[in-house]
């Protein structure tokens, strides 16, 4: 038996060293399968397969600073871009597309403001992401077989800039009561009133968004989202509860604002957003009132208006509140409390 524990102590030893000896020898395996390790995911980085290619960029400044191939098959209607500016992270999404793009369709350009891409694919389809330095606004363009990508500041892009934030999220369920959690209603209101606001489509406002699914999302991330973009404005959607979570009687919609903007802007925004609440919901009123406890609130340099929309410690509002009536007029109010504070002069600093 001592014997044996012998052997088993030698087999350890010279196991762990023989990994440690390929480790060295191959220093990128580790990384590798860190890259594919966990899922069934295919993804990998591929940031140096990219070719940096000076002449191609003074050739097409105009058409982008990054060229990918367009698979044979691929209408550019299908192919995508979406964006995760909490994660500052850019996604393109093509069809067609095998796991040897990257050796067969060499992508050139600058990876300027890029910290690391990496490529996923599997049956046919396939997402390149970039890991950004900040947050990015992408403007592609597609020439022959080609698309070119850009990344732009924000500001480049945009007049004025309104980061929209649902509450709570993935194991946060926030104030709840019944059926009703606080992350499913926010993230229904907000889907919806980025619905409305895709199809009114005004130009010269980017819209930001600080979770578009059901994630967690900590608070100052949310804050330094908005402060990075310089945003114009921030509105946080979110629900009320009574201090002890019981049930009560107390009812009502009511916004916070900043009470140190001295320039009185976030009152303003606040009471914008609490007017157009009460007209759309018929809601009850409970205020604006000071805000200034809450950590986004109080973190702020740009107007800042949390609404919350009724009380779900309430047996009727939590009954409207699960109904898409009552989400869809809460979208509607709020996206017309946006359009109001820009067209005004809110947003002058």
């Amino acid at each position: 038996m001592k014997k044996a524990y012998i052997l088993l102590s030698i087999l350890i030893v010279l196991l762990v060293a023989a990994q440690t000896v390929i480790f060295i020898l191959f220093p990128n395996l580790h990384q590798f399968a860190q890259n594919r390790a966990g899922d069934d995911s295919n993804r990998m980085s591929v940031m140096n397969m990219v070719h940096d290619q000076s002449e191609l960029n003074k050739m097409n400044t105009s058409l982008g600073q990054l060229r990918f191939e367009i698979p044979t098959g691929t209408p550019a209607s299908d192919i995508k871009v979406v964006t995760s500016p909490i994660d500052r992270e850019i996604s393109l999404y093509l069809n067609n597309v095998e796991a040897s793009y990257f050796e067969d369709h060499p992508v050139v350009g600058s990876t300027e403001h890029i910290s690391d891409m990496y490529f996923d694919y599997g049956s046919g389809e396939a997402s390149i992401d970039f890991a950004m330095d900040g947050v990015y606004e992408p403007v592609t363009k597609v020439d022959d077989h080609y698309i070119y990508l850009s990344f732009l500041n924000p500001r480049e892009v945009y007049d004025y800039i309104v980061v929209i934030d649902a509450a709570c999220g993935g194991d946060d369920d926030g104030y709840s009561a019944g059926d009703v959690h606080e992350k499913d209603v926010t993230l229904d209101v907000v889907q919806r009133m980025k619905r409305i606001l895709d199809q009114q489509g005004r130009q010269n406002v980017g819209i930001y968004y600080t979770r578009l699914s059901d994630r967690k999302i900590y608070l100052k991330e949310r804050a330094e989202l908005a402060e990075e973009l310089g945003a114009d404005l921030f509105l946080s959607v979110r629900l009320n509860s009574t201090a002890t979570g019981r049930e009560s009687d107390i009812s009502g919609v009511s916004v916070l604002y900043q009470v140190a903007d001295t320039s009185g802007r976030s009152y303003k925004f606040a009471s914008i957003c609490l007017d157009h609440l009460l007209d759309g919901l018929g809601a009850s009123s409970r205020g604006v009132l000071p805000g200034d406890e809450d950590y986004i609130v109080r973190t702020a340099d740009m107007p800042i208006a949390v609404a919350g929309l009724g009380y779900v410690t309430n047996a009727a509002e939590r009954e409207r509140m699960g109904q898409e009536e009552y989400r869809e007029e809460a979208a509607s109010a709020l996206c017309a409390s946006i359009q109001e504070a820009l067209d005004s002069d809110l947003t002058k600093k």
